[in-house]
This record gives structure tokens, sequence and C-alpha cells, in this order.
């Protein structure tokens, strides 16, 4: 999701009810607002505005997506 940020707005403020399932302790418990949590990311990353088409004429760049793992997304005019 890190890779997102950049291109989501309040991704963080989205993202509260899923992180808090990871805090140390919590008793892991899918609500609504997880759901919904879950459903406003998908409309984010779906959204015309983040994802785009190859076009072989555009530059290419290659952007480390992860913190600990292989990860990468290639962009093209700031967009995935």
């Amino acid at each position: 999701m890190n890779n997102l940020s950049k291109v989501s707005p309040n991704l963080s403020l989205i993202m509260e009810p899923i992180r808090q399932l990871t805090v140390n302790g919590a008793k892991f418990q899918w609500g609504n607002s997880q759901k919904s949590s879950i459903e406003e990311i998908k409309l984010l990353v779906t959204k015309a505005s983040i994802l785009t088409y190859y076009d072989p004429q555009t530059k290419l760049i290659l952007c480390d997506a992860s913190n600990n793992g292989h990860g990468a997304t290639l962009l093209q005019d700031g967009k995935q």
C-alpha cells in the first residue's frame, strides 16, 4: 500500500480500521469498518487517475515497491 499512498488521498485514514487488526495483542474481529475500508481501497486502486494503459512510446520508470522483500511498480507519467 505504500506505493499507493502517493496517488491516493487520505490512504492512511482509510487504512486505519485494517491497521487496528495488526496491533499487538488486539483481537482479530472483522467488522463493518474494516469491510468499508477494503471497499474504499478497491475504489481508489481502480480509479483511472491511478491506473493507466501501457504506452510503448512513453518513458517507463521502475520503482521499488517493497520495504522488506521483492516488489516493484512500473510508472508512466506518474501512473501505474
